[in-house]
């Protein structure tokens, strides 16, 4: 360990967070993308100590860590990590700040093969998913998300191992892998017939929902200005795909995607396909809101209030007194918390009074004397 420099192990608090942005290094931009990550993470407790620290400089400036610091602000959550001070500033070349960093690394240090085909197969998933496949640019999935994915799905890895390794290449590999996940998972007979057609177009008739597609693919590989997209391309393969697998023949095969001047032809659907499961995350319940209770001495702390279900004579059930878990609280069965204190008149001892007082023959001055 150089001298000078010290580790220490932290759990930093988006206030923490905040005020070490302060101190950024100048130049140092923020990476939504990777904020946005790394926010998702943090919130669902899914962010890992890895050793990667926070380093700060002798003059207290952020060398590494600001996509970290920025998503802890945006989570609103405390986050672990270790936090390396005293760094020489003059090693600033020196720190590998601000890489791109992929969920493929994430894979390959799980040992999990083919890492690349895997997270580039499940983007095109969760975006098929989404219904955004195929119209514009759209936003990469976070990695809580794939991750949460791939472990509904085990057998996507090994789709990626086949596409790579038994299954021919016509069709270019960002579209074959996701396409053979998916069409193992609708008909594996079906997906292993278009597979085989398109290796060997020439041998059969040209009605046939696999050679079509293998001459979208060649006519795009003799000419690069009709050469299809990876979408369009996926599009296509999921329609020769249905064809197939219904034994209906086609004498053309299109698909338009999302183009100026004319509506879009809606992302084809694979029959059979039931998708991924649910990759989103769970909303968390919202916590009860606390009242202060009285403790001996006078002191308030903080009780929950809870509800209880029915009436006592002579009040509605919003008005019901219940049996207090303690001396000084009193419960409602109103289907909500209510943050007050409980040191004062219970509300429904308040609402039987008044009832009464109201009741009795009114003061010669008219005046209630119930308020």
């Amino acid at each position: 360990m150089a001298a000078g420099i010290t580790f220490r192990q932290a759990s930093l608090t988006p206030t923490q967070s905040a005020a070490l942005l302060v101190h950024r290094r100048p130049g140092s931009r923020p990476n939504p993308a990777a904020i946005h990550s790394y926010a998702e993470a943090m919130r669902l407790g899914r962010w890992l100590l890895n050793g990667m620290p926070i380093i700060l400089s002798r003059r207290g400036i952020l060398l590494d860590g600001l996509q970290r610091l920025e998503a802890c602000v945006a989570a609103g959550v405390a986050f672990p990590t270790f936090v390396a001070e005293d760094v020489d500033d003059d090693v600033l070349h020196t720190i590998d700040q601000q890489r791109r960093r992929s969920f493929a690394g994430v894979l390959e240090a799980r040992g999990i093969g083919n890492a690349h085909a895997v997270q580039a197969a499940l983007v095109k998933l969760l975006h098929y998913e989404d219904g955004r496949l195929g119209f514009g640019k759209a936003a990469a999935p976070s990695w809580a998300r794939m991750d949460r994915a791939l472990a509904a799905n085990p057998d996507l890895p090994a789709a990626a191992a086949a596409s790579l390794t038994t299954v021919d290449t016509t069709l270019p590999e960002p579209v074959r892998t996701p396409l053979l996940f998916m069409g193992r998972r609708a008909d594996p007979a079906a997906t292993a017939r278009l597979l085989e057609v398109l290796a060997n177009a020439d041998g059969h008739p040209l009605t046939e929902p696999g050679v079509l597609l293998r001459h979208e693919i060649d006519r795009g590989r003799e000419d690069r200005a009709v050469r299809p997209s990876p979408a369009r391309l996926l599009a296509l393969s999921i329609l020769a795909l249905n064809a197939t697998a219904s034994g209906t023949p086609l004498r053309r095969l299109t698909w338009m995607g999302d183009r100026p001047g004319r509506p879009a032809d809606p992302f084809p659907r694979l029959h059979g396909y039931a998708g991924l499961g649910e990759t989103r995350p769970v909303p968390a319940a919202p916590e009860p809101e606390a009242a202060p209770a009285l403790e001996t001495g006078g002191t308030p702390h903080w009780a929950i209030e809870v509800d209880r279900p029915g009436p006592g004579p002579g009040l509605s059930a919003a008005e019901h007194p219940q049996p207090p878990d303690r001396p000084g609280a009193c419960h409602g069965d109103r289907p909500r918390h209510r943050r007050r204190p409980l040191d004062g008149e219970c509300p429904a001892d308040l609402l039987r009074r008044r009832r009464a007082a109201a009741e009795r023959p009114a003061s010669a001055h008219g005046g209630d004397p119930g308020r």
